[in-house]
């Protein structure tokens, strides 16, 4: 599971660190096995599954990668 902190404070910085945080964990998910298990978490005030835990198939990469980006 993949956790990242969207606050304010990860919106500073050159690069700034959320777009650092989003870069290692598209590695994470490129690197994943098919029959690894994937999953996101995204905080700031709450925090909210964004992606709930799947097999790393290619469909479930895609998703992935796309909540990872948006």
């Amino acid at each position: 599971v993949i956790v990242m902190d969207r606050s304010q404070s990860m919106t500073t910085g050159s690069p700034p660190k959320l777009d650092l945080a989003k870069e290692g964990a598209i590695e994470v998910v490129d690197l994943a096995y098919e029959r690894d298990q994937l999953g996101f978490i995204t905080f700031s005030d709450e925090d909210e599954w964004v992606f709930r835990l799947r097999p790393a198939t290619l469909q479930g990469k895609r998703e992935m990668l796309d909540a990872i980006l948006n």
